[in-house]
């Protein structure tokens, strides 16, 4: 986790999909190079400003095939799109030699998802101690051609004030981004779990790739695209803009 200076945003973001590491412990079996699995790529470098804003900041280096962060952690051992510990790829491509088993799943569960949601716990808890909304931005990136910038999750209502919701995504257009809301992402496990309107606003925050790395790259299965470090600085000043505006907005009441 990294906590800024003071004064300190009532705003939390959580990047649980930019880590890429699968250490020794969890190789074993694998039938994949684990640095060829995908990631939302680079986004805690492309957020790294945010602890300048005043914005907690927790994220993890552990790719999210050791344990996905945005799955329930009793989901089990299966699906890359519904369990915690994937035994296959985004294309069905098995990962292991063989299942996991429940002892495997378990210890996978409580290296990479437990911390991670722990820490995630403590800084909303310490931010909601004076009483006033936090908002939590769940930040990630898709490959997939949606044919829009940035796609936001809030599950129809469920985890944030419409208010919240729309604060970001005005956010956003102020600075010539497109964006839709609950489009193919409604929101995930993260912002179902800890989004109560009013109290606490999580929002998901979906980036096309194309917006910071080549489009030529965008979307591969395979291999991690070449970093482009010019135009992710762009993107990353762009984006610090937009969530400046961010910060300053769910500072003040909504009308």
């Amino acid at each position: 986790m990294i906590v800024p200076a003071e004064p300190r945003a009532a705003v939390v973001a959580a990047i649980p999909h930019g880590g890429r590491e699968v250490p020794e412990r969890f190789r074993h079996g694998m039938v994949v190079d684990p640095a060829t699995l995908w990631s939302d790529y680079f986004t805690s470098e492309l957020y790294g400003f945010l602890p300048r804003l005043g914005v907690t900041v927790v994220r993890t280096s552990l790719s999210r095939f050791v344990a996905d962060p945005n799955r329930d952690p009793d989901s089990g051992h299966g699906s890359f799109w519904r369990t915690v510990v994937p035994a296959v790829d985004p294309q069905d491509r098995p990962l292991y030699a063989r299942p996991l088993t429940d002892a495997e799943v378990a210890n996978r569960v409580a290296a990479a998802h437990t911390p991670f949601h722990r820490l995630l716990d403590e800084a909303i808890g310490e931010l909601s101690r004076s009483n006033r909304p936090v908002l939590v931005l769940d930040l990630h990136s898709f490959g997939l051609d949606l044919g829009v910038d940035v796609v936001l999750g809030d599950r129809r209502g469920d985890t944030a004030a419409s208010e919240a919701t729309g604060l970001v995504e005005d956010a956003f257009r102020s600075h010539g981004y497109t964006t839709v809301r609950n489009r193919r992402f409604t929101g995930g496990r993260l912002v179902q779990r800890v989004g109560a309107p009013g109290r606490v606003d999580a929002v998901q925050i979906e980036l096309n790739q194309r917006v910071y790395l080549d489009p030529a790259q965008a979307d591969s299965p395979t291999g991690v695209p070449a970093l482009d470090q010019a135009r992710l600085a762009e993107a990353s000043e762009r984006l610090e803009r937009v969530l400046a505006g961010v910060v300053a907005g769910f500072g003040r009441p909504f009308s």
